[in-house]
């Protein structure tokens, strides 16, 4: 009698031999040439695994018959075969996915064809897709310094990204395997022909031929279950950002066609991002309040802080944001204390340089979006008193080395945890709705839009928070 996990076995071994032919691709002439010792092994890898299979099925020859009646049973009833755990991709069908009817409550651009709800969310459309231009040739970023290494940070974020894909999107296991392969890869490592050969046969999506298909699949299934919220068009952005990185760095022909189509689908959608900026739409929260802040009233937002109850953690993340040019999330997630000048060179970390009292003397962004433009950035802040009165208590508690927010055994938070913390936080101090893009937002306006300011103050400004005069010119008017 076979037990629960010989059963399991089986049934696994059956389904199988019935999805042979999707899992085993046929090798290019060529590959099977060039490649003799790979498939030497693939083959006595493959026939041992058959031995091993005949042996199983040998000796439960009953349970076989019993769980191949069971099987025919539900596929004439069109139920469908429990599913193992092989890493197949469920393909979707290659058909042209229609566009979802605009809910009521959603407004629309006719202009330009932009989804946004009522409280100026730009969300992720399906008909985005259809507007793609897929036959433009493009040229990954990395080449233009021929550095394919990334950040350890960036790695990290890449490999949660994907990981969310696989399990949540497509329901298939990102396994030990191809976290290793996609970490060589993402770290400019050399790749062995073994592992291109496993992503192959494998993996079946970023070199699957029907890419295109799966990636808007991935779309579709992100707009009926986008984790947290609605849809947002700049987040499913941040989940195509580690398919990139990851299809960029792949020396082989399968992989450049798919990097285009990736290539492509990111340029239109940042391009809608772009042009949805620049609509200068008023952005309200889900109670009708306007998304603003008195940003420059430095009154204000000390008034504003120290109204509410908060730990000196928290109000020293507030100041980070509201008291200086309002930076992204990573710049002061993976930000550490220092007393020394010299430990600040970490590319993988940014620092808060303070003196024997604690006192703050600079900011070091090493790691930031822009660093290719702006390379490492330092700023003095001995001046920012009200900033210095906000850290200093919360910098007290801190050991050198530490970073400034962080989990057990000094983790920095990940992203995802951080702009959930932000969020909470600026809706509590400021009583409406606000996400750091908001809180961006009204800091850009605050520079943009102050009378007297000179367009080299307010370039300086935009510098500071981490982009160019332009791209801040880009912001909505708040």
């Amino acid at each position: 009698m076979a037990d629960p996990t010989e059963t399991d076995q089986i049934n696994k071994i059956l389904r199988k031999r019935e999805l042979g032919a999707v899992r085993a691709r046929n090798f290019r002439a060529n590959q099977l040439l060039n490649n003799p010792d790979f498939l030497n092994k693939k083959a006595q890898y493959a026939k041992d695994q058959r031995l091993k299979e005949k042996q199983l099925l040998e000796a439960n020859v009953e349970k076989v018959k019993e769980l191949k009646t069971i099987r025919a049973k539900q596929e004439q009833k069109g139920n469908k075969i429990p599913t193992s755990n092989i890493p197949i991709i469920k393909k979707p069908k290659p058909v042209i996915i229609p566009t979802p009817p605009i809910k009521q409550e959603t407004k629309i651009s006719d202009k330009e064809g932009i989804y946004y709800d009522e409280t100026g969310m730009i969300l992720l459309s399906m008909s985005y897709f259809q507007n793609i231009d897929y036959s433009i040739s493009r040229i990954p970023k990395w080449t233009k310094d021929d550095n394919k290494k990334l950040t350890d940070s960036v790695i990290k974020e890449s490999i949660q990204k994907l990981k969310i894909i696989y399990e949540e999107y497509f329901e298939i296991p990102f396994t030990p395997e191809l976290n290793d392969i996609i970490i060589k890869i993402l770290k400019g490592d050399i790749i062995a022909q073994t592992d291109i050969m496993y992503l192959k046969y494998h993996d079946d999506f970023l070199a699957s031929p029907d890419f295109k298909n799966h990636m808007e699949f991935l779309a579709r299934k992100y707009t009926e279950n986008p984790r947290s919220g609605k849809p947002s068009l700049n987040t499913f952005i941040t989940y195509i950002n580690p398919i990139v990185n990851v299809i960029s760095r792949i020396d082989h022909i399968d992989f450049k066609k798919n990097y285009e189509t990736v290539s492509n689908i990111m340029t239109h959608l940042k391009n809608i991002y772009t042009t949805f900026k620049k609509h200068n739409i008023m952005k309200i929260d889900q109670n009708g309040n306007k998304k603003k802040i008195d940003y420059g009233n430095t009154e204000y937002i000390k008034k504003s802080i120290d109204k509410t109850d908060l730990t000196t953690e928290n109000k020293a993340l507030a100041a980070l944001y509201l008291l200086f040019p309002t930076r992204r999330i990573k710049d002061y997630q993976l930000m550490k204390k220092t007393t020394d000048i010299n430990d600040t060179t970490d590319l993988n970390n940014n620092y808060l340089l303070v003196d024997t009292d604690n006192n703050i003397i600079s900011f070091t962004f090493n790691n930031h979006k822009t660093y290719k433009t702006y390379k490492t950035q330092v700023y003095d802040i001995t001046e920012y008193k009200d900033l210095n009165s906000y850290l200093k208590p919360h910098i007290d508690k801190k050991n050198n080395g530490d970073y400034l927010f962080s989990v057990k055994d000094n983790k920095p938070l990940v992203e995802s945890s951080f702009s959930h913390r932000l969020k909470k936080l600026f809706t509590k101090i400021f009583t409406i709705t606000l996400t750091l893009d908001d809180v961006r937002a009204c800091s850009e306006s605050y520079n943009m839009n102050t009378p007297g300011r000179t367009t080299n103050q307010k370039e300086q400004y935009s510098i500071m928070m981490g982009h160019s005069l332009e791209t801040g010119m880009s912001y909505p008017t708040i």
